[in-house]
């Protein structure tokens, strides 16, 4: 084996064009980029860049779940002290009928003692 097997030492390419010769590339390597993939203890192969993508995508996950809880709590906290706001308005409306009942009672009263007193007047 010469120098040159030596350092082609690896796979050879004739995907690339139909009917050529291909070429040598060092053994892992992708289109003339090393791989950084490893072996697992298990025998399978992960990719680093990919362990650091998930690391980051757990990173962000975690981040807008943070996000989710503190808006649910917003939101829940205003909700609850709008129920509240509502529940007094509720209580100030009902006070407010029961008074303008009471007064259109009196006033309907006042009304018809004024027919009686009147029709008593017409008989005389």
């Amino acid at each position: 084996m010469d120098i040159r097997d030596e350092k082609t030492a690896g796979k050879r390419n004739d995907s690339d064009r139909q009917g050529s010769m291909g070429c040598f590339r060092p053994q892992g390597a992708v289109d003339g980029v090393e791989s950084h993939s490893v072996n697992n203890s298990d025998g399978a192969r992960t990719d680093g860049s990919r362990a650091n993508l998930d690391q980051r995508t757990e990173g962000n996950i975690g981040k807008i779940v943070g996000q989710l809880r503190e808006l649910q709590r917003s939101h829940l906290a205003y909700v609850e002290a709008h129920e509240e706001r509502l529940r007094q308005r509720l209580e100030q409306a009902k006070k407010h009928h029961q008074q303008i009942l009471g007064k259109m009672q009196e006033m309907e009263a006042a009304i018809e003692e004024l027919i009686a007193v009147s029709s008593d007047e017409e008989h005389f």
